[in-house]
């Protein structure tokens, strides 16, 4: 299972925002479900502590065979009914991952925990469909027009068991070498 150390970027909520042309990282320099990409990979063997064993630096073909949201792969960590091949490495990530935190935490770490804000778009149908029965058919040019307008609600985002797993990989990989 590969985790790929995406191209420059920064996240807001579940929103990934670029700081180089979309060509490069959302295209060449990113991992492409289906398709070949060519890349230096650090191989690691890691042991159920969440210690390194054996480390190689290779040059690697890499094809993705599926991606996945945070939401998606918790889901698929979270259904016991899943037995397949990808819920069974996602399930070792994730108590991999938890290793591999509790000793970053025992070793002194510093884990900054904010509340993330997610700003959630709704659509207004609720609304002209209730402005349409009041003021009839006159309303409903309006309510036509108002089909494409968004409304906004603000809450706190839930971060995910996912979302932690990740994060620990990230640290992970940047911290094997200093």
């Amino acid at each position: 299972m590969a985790f790929s150390i995406d191209p420059p970027g920064f996240y807001l909520v579940e929103r990934r925002n670029e700081m180089l042309p979309p060509l490069l990282t959302s295209n060449l320099c990113s991992l492409v479900e289906g398709q070949d990409r060519l890349a230096f990979s650090v191989l690691f063997l890691i042991d159920e502590k969440g210690f390194v064993i054996k480390e190689e630096f290779q040059k690697t073909i890499i094809n993705s065979r599926k991606t996945l949201t945070y939401q998606q792969a918790q889901d698929i960590i979270d259904d016991p009914t899943d037995q397949s091949e990808l819920a069974e490495k996602l399930r070792l990530l994730l108590f991999l991952g938890k290793q591999i935190r509790k000793r970053r935490k025992a070793k002194g770490a510093l884990e900054l925990a904010s509340a993330d804000v997610q700003i959630i778009k709704k659509q207004l149908q609720q609304q002209q469909q209730q402005q349409q029965q009041q003021q009839g058919a006159a309303a409903a040019e309006f309510a036509a027009a108002a089909a494409t307008a968004e409304g906004i609600d603000v809450a706190l985002y839930q971060a995910r068991e996912t979302n932690k797993m990740f994060m620990s990989f990230h640290l992970f990989y940047l911290t094997c070498f200093i």
